[in-house]
């Protein structure tokens, strides 16, 4: 609570036994502020991420969604333990699983935490195979782009396949630049 230190004037009076008074103290409430980053650089706030604040196991007022500038706030938190998870994930980025613990209190009423997501990302596995009788074909050779940019070229092995690594959330385009010897392009 606020120490309320004005002086309050209180007269006794002669024929009084007891005087009665009150005196009003504010709680001392706290705030939590979390901010969302992409764990690749911390620089970069996150627009998106659901956050949910728990006491005792129990949710505290409504989920809060990152804005902009990657935050959301909890404010007016009274003195106590709290948890804030992370309840859904920005689009492309894994959901953070692990949550945050903050006390509230005489020591610290004000708390400021920065949770970092890590991109999805996947292989693109390429297989090249002989239209009439399924043979794995050797030799093709695949571009790939994502929004005109080039991400990379890949060739088909002797098992017919090939693959593009640790791409990134997201929509790619893949174009097959060169058929195996004795094929043609698709048209």
């Amino acid at each position: 609570y606020q120490l309320d230190a004005e002086a309050k004037p209180v007269t006794i009076g002669q024929k009084e036994t007891a005087v009665s008074i009150t005196v009003e103290n504010s709680r001392i409430l706290g705030a939590l502020t979390a901010t969302k980053v992409d764990a690749d650089n911390e620089n970069a706030p996150l627009a998106g991420a659901e956050f949910t604040l728990y006491k005792n196991g129990e949710p505290v007022g409504e989920p809060q969604v990152t804005g902009e500038d990657g935050t959301v706030t909890f404010a007016d938190l009274e003195w106590g333990e709290y948890e804030i998870a992370e309840t859904a994930a920005p689009e492309g980025y894994q959901l953070v699983t692990e949550k945050e613990v903050i006390v509230v209190g005489a020591e610290k009423t004000d708390h400021q935490v920065t949770i970092a997501n890590v991109k999805i990302k996947a292989d693109l596995i390429v297989e090249k195979i002989d239209a009439e009788t399924g043979e794995e074909l050797a030799g093709a050779v695949f571009i790939l782009t994502q929004d005109g940019d080039f991400v990379g070229e890949v060739t088909t092995d002797e098992t017919g396949k090939a693959v593009f690594e640790n791409l990134v959330y997201g929509d790619y385009q893949l174009t097959e630049y060169a058929a195996p010897a004795g094929y043609l392009l698709p048209e």
